[in-house]
């Protein structure tokens, strides 16, 4: 029969055991977080350079567009107009001030 000393022993080493592959497992997951992080980082400075690449061929191969200059106000009154169901008095008043 088991004494109240061999369970209290047989507790003891149970969780320790415990606390060691707990411990161990942690570790390996911390290195796996660790390594996929890495390689994260890494799938996205390949994809920025990929992207800096399209944008410098893009360039090379088509001349830049110059659209027509716009009038400022024009735009902002235009913008005011096309919300005018929704915002009525704001418009009227924004587009009074201009």
């Amino acid at each position: 029969m088991l004494t109240k000393g061999d369970l209290q022993a047989i507790k003891k080493i149970a969780r320790e055991e415990i606390e060691a592959e707990g411990e161990n497992t942690r570790n390996d997951l911390q290195g796996e977080i660790k390594l996929a992080r890495i390689e994260v980082q890494k799938d996205l400075r390949d994809f920025a350079n990929r992207l800096k690449n399209v944008e410098i061929a893009l360039r090379l191969n088509h001349p830049p567009v110059y659209l027509p200059k716009r009038n400022p106000i024009q735009d902002s009154a235009f913008s005011f107009q096309s919300q005018r169901r929704n915002h009525t008095k704001l418009t009227i008043a924004i587009v009074n001030r201009i």
